[in-house]
């Protein structure tokens, strides 16, 4: 297992369960542990140009999430690496999944939290059913309560 590879997996089982009171006092991702052994984590040996296509086509229902660690000398241009995810969503979202781009020099806190990985560019790519579902459950909670309107709309744009 290479080093970006654990850092990716410390950032699952660690960051991601640290509560927050700006979060209802929930974890950054309430579900990482339950999924835990269902998430895929790859580094990229290739560029994105090459992961994007290859990953749309093996995408399969049973799937539940991916997450490719890119390595700085692959995603050279944050403004690139968006628009060309971009150009994938709707792909994506024809196959059921829902493809997210969480790069540190686009850092955007969630109600005053950084929830992002920070250390290397991840292109993480989820159920989009299963992720539905899990956010449904949240609003039901006080997780969302500190979230601005954008930050909301972003999770059903």
């Amino acid at each position: 297992m290479s080093t970006l590879e654990k850092m990716v997996w410390r950032y699952i089982d660690n960051d991601l369960n640290v509560k927050h009171d700006e979060l209802g006092g929930m974890a950054v991702c309430p579900y990482a542990k339950k999924y835990r052994s269902q998430i895929r984590v790859t580094v990229a040996k290739k560029p994105l140009t090459d992961i994007l296509p290859y990953a749309c086509r093996t995408w399969t229902e049973t799937d539940v999430c991916w997450v490719y660690a890119m390595p700085w000398d692959m995603v050279s241009n944050v403004d690139l690496t968006l628009e060309f995810c971009d150009q994938w969503y709707d792909r994506f979202r024809a196959r059921g999944a829902t493809l997210l781009l969480d790069d540190p020099r686009d850092k955007e806190p969630i109600a005053g939290v950084y929830t992002g990985f920070g250390l290397a560019p991840l292109v993480i790519i989820q159920d989009t059913r299963t992720l539905q579902a899990a956010r449904n459950k949240l609003f039901k909670t006080a997780y969302y309560k500190n979230w601005n309107d954008e930050e909301k709309r972003d999770l059903v744009d």
